[in-house]
């Protein structure tokens, strides 16, 4: 793409369907980015599944680590992009002229990238929402409590010293596992998992649509705790990636009270 910009050249009002075109093909390669970013989690939990029965995969979890920071680094790049494209064509469209379009794009890109190699691991990372889903995804996979703040799970560098005293309520934290795989009406793991898109909760199927239906026509207040979200039929969606987590989570408590018992059973005393 900035072979294509060089052949443009210098800026005319020819040229912003040209723009508008790179736009569109870095909106493409953002879905592709985003896309992969959606089913890396899954595969690291299954993973830290598969080495919690015993198994090594360490070596995996890490490249798997690396490559969300890879397409995190590669979606911000190509946000960048897009919003410099955007600035040409407004350039354009403003009566404004350039010597030399793919120059002036060329030095932005430049001035981007230099910044960002300046930051550390937790200002690039620590606050992004796939990385945090990334992370709690194997976090749940041997942890019933609440995950910590990203910041504590990447290692500090030189440069992160200013944001140790920074607002805790800047950090993503993530709320305790078994409250989020619990329904909030029947307070036990959830079955055949909805989740609502006028808030962030999630519900039994069966449960959540009687309680609905019983309300009648003007919805229901959503049942979770200090939420007051009006519920109704049409505001739940399907949710088999969450239906997976609660499966994996069902088999790490049975596993944890499988090691448990195994554990009382070895230390009973001998009976003649």
């Amino acid at each position: 793409m900035d072979q294509e910009l060089s052949e443009v050249g210098t800026i005319d009002a020819a040229l912003a369907p040209r723009l508008r075109q790179l736009k569109t093909e870095y909106d493409s390669l953002q879905n592709y980015f985003k896309i992969a970013t959606s089913w890396l989690p899954e595969v690291g939990a299954e993973l830290e599944e598969f080495a919690s029965e015993g198994n090594s995969n360490s070596s995996y979890i890490s490249r798997l680590d690396q490559g969300t920071r890879d397409l995190i680094d590669m979606l911000r790049e190509a946000d960048f992009r897009k919003e410099t494209l955007d600035a040409l064509q407004r350039s354009i469209q403003e009566g404004n002229q350039e010597e030399d379009l793919a120059q002036s794009y060329r030095a932005s890109l430049d001035t981007y990238r230099a910044g960002y190699a300046q930051k550390t691991a937790r200002q690039k990372y620590a606050q992004h929402a796939a990385y945090f889903d990334f992370r709690s995804r194997i976090w749940e996979v041997h942890s019933e409590g609440a995950m910590p703040p990203l910041t504590d799970m990447i290692a500090a560098e030189p440069g992160d010293d200013h944001d140790d005293n920074h607002d805790d309520d800047e950090d993503i934290v993530v709320g305790g596992t078994m409250r989020q795989f619990r329904c909030p009406l029947t307070t036990t793991l959830l079955e055949d998992p909805v989740e609502s898109t006028v808030c962030p909760h999630a519900y039994s199927r069966a449960a959540i649509t009687q309680y609905i239906q019983q309300a009648g026509r003007r919805g229901a207040e959503c049942p979770a705790a200090a939420c007051h979200a009006v519920l109704t039929l049409r505001n739940l969606s399907d949710a088999p990636g969450l239906a997976r987590r609660v499966e994996r989570y069902a088999r790490q408590v049975a596993r944890r009270e499988e090691l448990r018992r195994g554990a009382q059973w070895a230390g009973a005393p001998v009976l003649d």
